[in-house]
């Protein structure tokens, strides 16, 4: 049924709105319950595994439509899709830990799947293919990426890596872990990098706009790195509290992250449908 769906025009807007109702509805409801934590972490427990899986299920679609009309950018996405699976996966670990086992582990196999998502999805991020570029062009775009990803590791290691690090748990896997998250959030921010200093192609036709569902994984992207970045922060701080403002950050990012896969599907089969003969 997925899979079929993914076939039909104007996906794009039908998430669109499916979207916009979503996030405001959950915004909606973390105004009504912002007295009552307890609720609005189970509200999160709930509501973000489905959430997730959209946004998988938005990049397979892109993955399948490529794959169908024998587009190499299918590689590319199916990466990405994995990459939501795995988070996704977590987010359903992390809701059975919480809601069914009531348990909060500062380490758990929701770990092992959210970290899963980084190097997977930054790979997907990776294998989107450049436009041609002048040996010059390149030159400026790797100095240009290399400035900005130094200041960036800086800064990480700055407010972030230093103080896990000074702040370390004796139990080295738990360590490990901690370290782990600022690490692959900077090694995702290298690959945003790349996607936003370099011309993309995305599909093969010469004809099919490319932009919008990139520029959409760019802002997906950003907002999930924005929003571990704060959690992180406040976690050292030790003033996150579980349920507030900041789960609408990685909301946002899987809602902008699966709208990109549901406007790269719709440019596919309108692309395949303008360019069908008579």
């Amino acid at each position: 049924m997925a899979i079929s769906s993914c076939r039909r025009g104007d996906i794009f807007y039908k998430a669109l709105i499916c979207s916009a109702i979503t996030v405001t509805g959950y915004a909606i409801l973390s105004v009504l319950y912002r007295n009552d934590p307890e609720i609005r972490i189970e509200l999160s427990d709930l509501l973000f595994p489905i959430f997730c899986g959209l946004a998988t299920i938005g990049l397979f679609c892109a993955a399948h439509s490529l794959r169908a009309h024998g587009d190499k950018g299918a590689v590319a996405w199916g990466f990405l899709s994995a990459g939501m699976l795995f988070f996704t996966l977590g987010d359903i670990s992390w809701a059975i830990l919480e809601l069914i086992l009531h348990q909060e582990p500062e380490a758990s196999m929701a770990d092992v799947f959210y970290l899963m998502y980084y190097p997977v999805f930054a790979a997907g991020i990776l294998l989107l293919r450049e436009m041609p570029q002048s040996r010059g062009e390149r030159i400026k775009l790797l100095l240009d990426t290399g400035i900005i990803m130094i200041s960036a590791a800086l800064a990480f290691w700055a407010f972030l890596i230093e103080p896990t690090i000074m702040a370390g748990s004796e139990n080295a896997i738990l360590l490990a872990i901690s370290l782990a998250y600022p690490v692959m959030d900077l090694v995702l921010f290298f690959a945003l990098l790349l996607l936003l200093f370099r011309g993309l192609n995305s599909g093969e036709d010469e004809r099919v706009p490319r932009q919008g569902p990139l520029l959409l994984l760019s802002f997906g992207i950003s907002a999930g790195i924005i929003a571990d970045i704060i959690y992180l922060q406040q976690t050292l701080n030790g003033t996150y509290s579980a349920g507030n403002l900041l789960d609408m950050g990685w909301l946002i990012s899987y809602v902008f992250i699966g709208l990109s896969g549901a406007l790269q599907t719709d440019i596919v089969n309108r692309s395949s449908f303008v360019c069908q003969p008579p």
